[in-house]
């Protein structure tokens, strides 16, 4: 999967806190909030195969739910450090899978003509650290755990909540399971 910004070098995932979190640097100081996921726009990265036709696969939140969260992260060391703690997150994921024909624009999700709603639960863990210099947080690589599915999100300085490789794996397991439902029917 890759993001589709709404704009050339824009965010193709917004995941907002809904409180300030503030980290003693202690050993063991904690921090949790709520979370709210705001954007999720993802298309797989070439054509996929269903049946002998080629489909875009696009993967967004959907409207119809609100995809909620928390974050916790919690100081592993007394002072500054790389990592500096570890962090757990959770979200409830409502989100649709669009099959389009290749090539062409995206049609309006119609829920079982072109679209499936599909929800997915996501626990992630991982390391943290914050650059005091200019006030960047940095996530190091994390682990988050879907559909009993392992996934490991890489390192991206641009984004907290590295969300688009998770949702990936996701997301094609829920369209596999709408495919097998299909199937049968």
């Amino acid at each position: 999967m890759t993001g589709v910004p709404a704009f050339p070098g824009g965010p193709d995932t917004i995941v907002q806190r809904l409180m300030d979190m503030i980290v003693p640097d202690s050993v063991n100081s904690m921090a949790s909030t709520t979370t709210i996921m705001t954007r999720l726009t993802l298309k797989s990265a070439a054509p996929v195969n269903f049946g002998g036709n080629f489909f875009d696969v696009y993967v967004d939140l959907d409207p119809g739910h609100i995809t909620n969260g928390t974050l916790t992260f919690t100081q592993t060391v007394n002072g500054e450090g790389t990592p500096e703690g570890t962090f757990s997150s959770f979200f409830d994921l409502f989100f649709e899978i669009d099959l389009t024909p290749a090539g062409q624009p995206k049609a309006p999700c119609v829920i079982g003509a072109n679209c499936m709603a599909a929800e997915a639960q996501l626990n992630g863990t991982g390391f943290w650290t914050d650059d005091l210099t200019n006030g960047v947080f940095i996530v190091g690589n994390a682990t988050y755990v879907a559909d009993n599915e392992t996934h490991i999100a890489q390192q991206i300085p641009t984004t907290p909540e590295p969300s688009s490789l998770l949702l990936c794996g996701a997301g094609l397991a829920g369209l596999l399971v709408g495919v097998k439902r299909r199937r049968r029917v």
